[in-house]
């Protein structure tokens, strides 16, 4: 699968508005509680909030949204006996633990999709410490001066 065909964001959106049954972009905004504009601005920037997208819709497939690989939505894990679970490399927050815990449900092509979505949110995270700001007008990045 083609890496335009995982970033298209216009495709995202598609999958997320067929998996809950909207037609029109406005009905998308209201369910994920953005203004439509909100909606346009994500598919010109080509960059939706990704995180408010999955804390909304909590079941949904990532591998569907982004690889369109169905099922469209997952199952809730069955509940297990924490004294046969096998330990896993996850030692961390009960977060932590999810992430793990979905990841191992994915193809390799998810995981390394989200592996490199991972990346791309800790780099966001280190410029927005380290004071870089978008400038409004031309869109070019520069550094904050105190």
């Amino acid at each position: 699968m083609s890496r335009e065909k995982l970033q298209d964001v216009n495709i995202f959106l598609d999958r997320l508005m067929k998996a809950y049954g909207f037609v029109k972009d406005y009905e998308l905004a209201e369910f994920l509680e953005v203004k439509p504009a909100t909606i346009s601005a994500w598919k010109k920037r080509k960059s939706p909030d990704y995180l408010k997208i999955f804390t909304i819709c909590k079941n949904i497939s990532a591998e569907y949204l982004f690889l369109g690989i169905e099922p469209m939505f997952i199952k809730d894990a069955p509940a297990v006996d924490a004294s046969s679970t096998p330990p896993t490399t996850c030692n961390a927050d009960s977060v932590s633990q999810k992430i793990c815990e979905a990841c191992e449900q994915l193809t390799k092509e998810g995981k390394e999709y989200i592996l490199n979505a991972a990346k791309h949110l800790v780099l966001l995270t280190d410029l927005k410490t380290s004071g870089y700001k978008r400038e409004s007008s031309g869109g070019a990045k520069t550094k904050k001066t105190a």
